[in-house]
């Protein structure tokens, strides 16, 4: 757990922040899914899609969602395939890739039929789009076209997606082919955006700071556009005592060096780690079935302690400045996507996982590439 001295600053620092309408709104985390582990520090779920579990959550911590909504993409009938090997999670390349479900205005207004009471109750704000959807296959014109029909049925929803650190910081895919053209924006009505991005070095905070400044807010088009970054805190595999106490260690820095990053950047609205759920600590320290941040306690402590303050700073404290105003159709019902002209300059050559050609240059240790596909 922080020292008293660093929580009581870390604590200063926020509420002085926050007392200019800056910063932090939201608190969650990836796999983190009953009030009864959430109470009093995380502030919403994402990946929830079950409406009891979801009203549960609401009527006893106060807890909302964004719905989880997959039925815009369905699985291509071909496979794709990654010619760059350090894409590669399969022997011979290839990786079920996305298109777009031909049913999905369908599936939507099945979907919306069946949250809009839990809308109304003001349980559900918003709609998750999921996860590595462009990196996967999914376009830019597919992500729009889901966003804009949410927009019409739900004006005020929150929209938010999620994707790989190369769609964020390298503009490509799975399949090598570039995702941002020239001028292109994120859509207008996606609200929010982050990227996962996995390193055991300082570039774990510093690379996703980065990109957010020159490659993901000059896609933005909307000043109330805001991200959210998706920092480490889990490993696969069983761990000694020795190595979870390093991976708790890291963990523990890695959590308030994004929050520094929060308080810093008045466009991050909230911190959703990757991972809450793990295996099974043991008495000795050592841990099988991987770990999650729930088997390391001075990270989980860490994260709780940044949950508390992101609740105690209340509504006025957000980084919602201005507060949150979606775009709305024109006159014929359409939502005209602006340009943004901003350039966007090349990844830095030190960033191994952003080479398009075989072998990456400077190719690091596995340990310490991005991890992808989780």
């Amino acid at each position: 757990m922080m020292c008293l001295t660093q929580t009581v600053h870390i604590f200063g620092v926020f509420c002085m922040l926050i007392s200019s309408g800056c910063c932090l709104q939201h608190s969650a985390m990836w796999s983190l899914d009953t009030a009864a582990d959430m109470h009093g520090w995380a502030t919403m779920t994402f990946e929830v899609g079950n409406l009891t579990l979801i009203q549960q959550n609401y009527a006893t911590a106060g807890i909302t969602a964004l719905f989880p909504f997959n039925g815009w993409k369905i699985a291509r009938p071909q496979k794709c395939f990654a010619p760059v090997k350090h894409q590669q999670t399969s022997p011979d390349g290839m990786f079920t890739c996305l298109m777009l479900d031909p049913n999905y205005a369908e599936n939507w207004r099945a979907i919306w039929t069946q949250i809009k009471p839990l809308v109304d109750k003001g349980s559900i704000i918003g709609i998750f789009l999921g996860d590595e959807q462009l990196y996967f296959g999914m376009q830019l014109s597919d992500v729009k076209l889901i966003a804009d029909l949410i927009r019409i049925d739900w004006p005020r929803a929150i929209i938010y997606m999620n994707e790989a650190p190369d769609v964020a910081m390298c503009n490509y895919r799975k399949d090598n082919t570039t995702i941002f053209e020239v001028d292109q924006c994120i859509p207008q009505n996606i609200d929010w955006f982050g990227f996962d991005f996995y390193s055991s070095e300082a570039v774990s905070w510093s690379g996703p700071e980065y990109t957010y400044t020159t490659a993901v807010y000059p896609r933005f088009s909307r000043t109330d556009q805001r991200s959210v970054p998706v920092s480490l805190g889990y490993q696969d595999g069983n761990l000694s005592a020795d190595e979870a106490n390093a991976l708790d260690t890291f963990c523990t820095k890695n959590a308030r060096e994004f929050l520094k990053f929060g308080l810093e950047d008045p466009r991050v609205v909230g911190l959703f780690p990757f991972h809450y759920n793990g295996g099974v600590t043991h008495p000795d320290g050592s841990i099988t079935g991987g770990a999650g941040i729930a088997n390391l306690k001075k990270c989980s402590a860490t994260y709780k302690a940044i949950g508390e303050m992101i609740i105690a700073a209340g509504p006025g404290g957000t980084s919602q400045d201005p507060a949150h105003n979606p775009p709305v159709p024109d006159a014929h019902g359409a939502f005209v996507e602006p340009a943004c002209k901003t350039a966007i300059p090349a990844p830095p050559q030190l960033w191994p996982w952003c080479s398009r050609v075989n072998p990456p240059a400077n190719l690091r240790q596995a340990r310490d590439e991005p991890s992808r596909d989780h």
